[in-house]
């Protein structure tokens, strides 16, 4: 059986003024999704859990796992980068299955 799946991300330009002081360095919000097409957007039949690697520089929160819809992920940052997802099946039979999304802000 093939499934469809949509895997995307949205960012937003944060002005310096509405910047966290603790946050100064990054420049953007963003959301990196992993979702089905829009008429069956509907994965946990047959994914258990997504997992994003996120660049070094986000150690030593760089691997995250997100085991609930909706599996996504937001964090700030000031760059492009490429995310390694895992996704991980829900039939074991299945061995997971890892791309590249490349971030764009």
């Amino acid at each position: 059986i093939k499934r469809r799946i949509v895997v995307g991300n949205v960012s937003k330009w944060i002005t310096p003024e509405k910047r966290d002081s603790s946050l100064r360095k990054y420049t953007h919000k963003w959301m990196v999704y992993v979702t089905g097409p829009p008429h069956d957007l509907n994965i946990t039949p047959f994914i258990r859990r997504v997992r994003f690697f996120l660049h070094q520089s986000y150690r030593p929160l760089d691997v995250v796992d997100v085991t609930e819809p909706p599996f996504q992920l937001t964090r700030f940052g000031w760059g492009e980068f490429p995310i390694r997802i895992q996704l991980i099946f829900v039939d074991n039979k299945n061995k997971p299955v890892d791309l590249i999304h490349n971030l764009k802000v």
